[in-house]
């Protein structure tokens, strides 16, 4: 399709940090670009490039159903250390399903919370401007310090329909922004978490405002492959 657009030193950085900013950067160009890489099942992937914090470039990837269509879209935020490719089959995934799903590299070491959130936002920003997008149906999935991430920009940026949050920790900034969000929340966790401490667990897990759903599983940090499927099928059905 063609677009047109008019663990973790970081993990224990952010864990203590305090006041992240305002998450903007205001009046800055996007200069979004892609190009197609790869099609199959009638799914077509893309590399994409935007202007993130500070003008600073994001790079990703984005999956979309082949056919033209207006779909919901959403945004998957790796954990600490991780990849913009950690998510990618989870986007085609929901490509093939009808849902645009887009993943972002984020930085691995920043040591507070607002370039994240800001490059999170510009990824919203330029979702909402893509023609096969509907940006009034947009989610994210956000794991480990990606789900931090998820909890902040719910809190902050009203464009967030539905988050889902994978083995988030209930950093001090997180918990004052998450319960200003007005989305619709799954919360999931491990009850075996070897990185993340039960206690934090369940603050992010209270302070996550309703209308919400918790599940907790018997697994470690990473959670099991049923819960990242559970959590796209509840983001596709959130988002219809």
């Amino acid at each position: 399709m063609t677009r047109f657009l008019c663990c973790c030193s970081a993990v224990l950085l952010l864990a203590g940090c305090g006041g992240g900013g305002s998450y903007t950067d205001p009046h800055a160009p996007l200069r979004y670009g892609d190009r197609v890489v790869g099609s199959q099942n009638g799914v077509d992937v893309h590399r994409i490039a935007f202007a993130g914090a500070g003008g600073a470039p994001v790079y990703g990837f984005l999956a979309t159903p082949h056919r033209a269509g207006r779909y919901p879209a959403v945004l998957f935020l790796h954990g600490s250390g991780g990849t913009s490719s950690d998510f990618l089959q989870w986007a085609e995934a929901l490509a093939g399903v009808g849902v645009v799903g887009m993943t972002i590299q984020q930085p691995n070491d920043a040591v507070d919370y607002t370039p994240l959130v800001v490059n999170a936002r510009r990824a919203l920003d330029a979702l909402q401007h893509l023609h096969d997008v509907d940006g009034s149906r947009l989610g994210v999935l956000g794991f480990s310090l990606g789900a931090q991430t998820a909890a902040i920009l719910a809190g902050v940026d009203g464009r967030v329909r539905a988050a889902s949050l994978a083995s988030g920790r209930g950093t001090d900034e997180v918990l004052r922004e998450v319960r200003h969000a007005h989305a619709h929340f799954l919360v999931e966790a491990g009850r075996r978490d070897e990185i993340v401490p039960q206690a934090q667990l369940q603050a992010l897990a209270r302070a996550v405002p309703q209308p919400k759903r918790v599940r907790w599983f018997d697994a470690p940090h990473t959670l099991t492959y049923q819960a990242f499927v559970g959590q796209l099928k509840w983001l596709r059905d959130q988002l219809r």
